[in-house]
This record gives C-alpha cells, sequence and structure tokens, in this order.
C-alpha cells in the first residue's frame, strides 16, 4: 500500500538534505582553514613549545564552536527556534562581513605589504 507523507514529513525530509549538504559545504570550507592555521603557526614556535601551541589551536577550535552553541541553547529557552536560528545566521553573517573588511583593509595598506616581507 502506497502512503502519501504528510506536509511535515516532507519538510522534515527536505530540511535533512539541506542540512547535509550544508554540513558539506562548511567542511569543505573548514578543513583548509584549519590546516591553514597549523601550517601558519607551527613552524613559527619553537619545537619544544609546538605541542603547547597545538593543544591551544584545538582549544580555541572547540570553544569556537561549543560557546555559540550553547548561548543559541539558552536564547532557545527564550525566544523561538526559529528566531534563534536567524539570530545566529545574522551574527555569522556580520561576523564574516567585519572579517572580510579587515582583510580587506590589510591587503590594500602599503604597511601591510612592508611586513609580509620579513
Amino acid at each position: 500500500m502506497h502512503e502519501r507523507r504528510t506536509r511535515t514529513e516532507r519538510q522534515g525530509i527536505e530540511i535533512g538534505a539541506t542540512a547535509r549538504l550544508s554540513r558539506v559545504i562548511a567542511g569543505i570550507g573548514y578543513t583548509p582553514a584549519f590546516s591553514a592555521v597549523f601550517r601558519g603557526l607551527v613552524p613559527l614556535a619553537p619545537p619544544d613549545k609546538r605541542a603547547e601551541l597545538i593543544a591551544s589551536i584545538y582549544v580555541v577550535a572547540y570553544l569556537a564552536f561549543s560557546i555559540p552553541s550553547f548561548i543559541a541553547g539558552v536564547a532557545v529557552t527564550h525566544c523561538s527556534l526559529r528566531e534563534t536560528t536567524y539570530v545566529y545566521g545574522l551574527v555569522v553573517m556580520a561576523l564574516s562581513a567585519i572579517t572580510a573588511v579587515v582583510l580587506w583593509r590589510r591587503r590594500a595598506s602599503p604597511r601591510a605589504a612592508v611586513g609580509a616581507g620579513r
């Protein structure tokens, strides 16, 4: 017997597929960024301090994911999930835009070009 799916079931399937695709896209961006941090910082540390540096990088990375999740969890108890998701997304977009502007200005600055040759 062929059963028809309800609208909620169809939306759940669509959201699940979107979530999987989002994770793949995020992973594609996160992996090179994380590797670049290691490649850029580890050679700068003396050999006897590299383990501490790597541990610090991992702590910062885990905090970068866990603190926003914790804040979102608290926010959901005061607001709806939809509102929390929108605010979270807007904050991420704002931080991304600020980062892009700062990096763009740093590259455009003549002082940054001089410092890059060290």
